[in-house]
C-alpha cells in the first residue's frame, strides 16, 4: 500500500505515499486489482488510477510483455505477434507507455550533477517509410544517462529545444562549467551561445540608428566541442576537432 497514494486533488494528503490512509475496500479482475479508499477524504479509486494500465483490458502480464517488446526495438507487427495481443491495444499502450515514461522522465530527472554532456541525433521514420524524423538527445557520456530526447525535423528548432531542456535539467552550480560535445551540425554552434552563453549588449557606433543585436560571452568553465568525421564511402579517413566555443 506504500507505493499508492490518494489521487483526489482536494485531499490532504494527495500524492503522498506511505501515509496509511489507504485501506482496501474490494478486489476484482482477474489481475486481483485492488480498490481503495482514502480514510481522510472517503474518494474511492482503483490502484492504477493515473497509472498506464488504467482502464486497460490487457492482463498486467501482457502489458509488462508489451512494453519490454516495444522498449527493444520491435514494431507494432512484431509485438502484435510475439505478445498475441492486437496491433490496436499494443498501439494504445504504446502510447500511454510514453506519455508516462515523458512525465516521470521530467518529475526525476531535475538538478542533474554533470560536467559533460555529449548530443547526437538519430535517423528514422514515424507512421511509414516515407515520412522521415530525426530523434535528438543529450546525455552523459560515462553513464549514458539520458537528458533529453526529443523528435522532429533536422533543424534548429529542434536543436534548440533539445539544448534549452538539458539546461533546465542541469544543475545551477554544474550550469556553470558544462562542456557540450556534438557533432559538426551549424545549429549546435548557433544556439549554444544563446543557451549557456551570457547575454550582452554592444554598444552602438555614433547616435543613430539601431542599436546592434545582442551577443553572447561565453565563461572560461564552458566549451563547445564539435567532433568532425570525414569519411570516404563508409571509411573513416579523419577526425576533426573544433573548439567552437569557450576555453580549449
Amino acid at each position: 500500500m506504500e507505493s499508492r497514494a490518494c489521487v483526489n486533488e482536494t485531499c490532504e494528503k494527495y500524492v503522498q505515499a506511505g501515509q496509511e490512509n489507504l485501506i482496501v475496500r474490494k478486489i476484482y479482475g482477474k489481475d486481483q486489482i485492488r480498490y481503495l479508499r482514502c480514510q481522510i477524504c472517503q474518494k474511492e479509486f482503483s490502484e492504477r488510477k493515473n497509472t498506464a494500465l488504467w482502464n486497460t483490458k490487457i492482463r498486467e502480464e501482457n502489458a509488462v510483455s508489451i512494453g519490454e517488446h516495444l522498449s527493444e526495438g520491435c514494431s507494432l507487427k512484431s509485438t502484435e505477434r510475439l505478445t498475441k495481443v492486437s496491433r490496436d491495444a499494443v498501439r494504445r499502450l504504446k502510447d500511454k507507455l510514453g506519455e508516462h515514461g515523458k512525465f516521470f522522465h521530467d518529475e526525476r530527472v531535475v538538478d542533474v550533477e554533470v560536467e559533460t554532456i555529449q548530443a547526437d541525433e538519430r535517423h528514422g521514420f514515424a507512421v511509414n517509410k516515407q515520412t522521415q524524423m530525426r530523434e535528438g538527445e543529450t546525455l552523459e557520456p560515462k553513464s549514458r544517462f539520458i537528458l533529453s530526447h526529443v523528435q522532429g525535423k533536422r533543424e534548429e528548432e529542434m536543436i534548440r529545444t533539445l539544448l534549452e531542456e538539458t539546461k533546465q535539467r542541469i544543475a545551477p552550480a554544474n550550469q556553470q562549467k558544462i562542456a557540450l560535445f556534438t557533432d559538426g551540425l551549424r545549429s549546435y554552434a548557433t544556439v549554444f551561445p544563446e543557451i549557456f552563453g551570457t547575454p550582452y549588449q554592444p554598444a552602438r557606433k555614433g547616435k543613430q540608428g539601431r542599436k546592434p543585436i545582442p551577443r553572447y560571452r561565453i565563461p572560461r568553465q564552458r566549451a563547445h566541442v564539435q567532433i568532425v568525421k570525414h569519411r570516404s564511402g563508409r571509411r573513416l579517413e579523419s577526425v576533426e576537432i573544433r573548439y567552437t566555443h569557450g576555453s580549449k
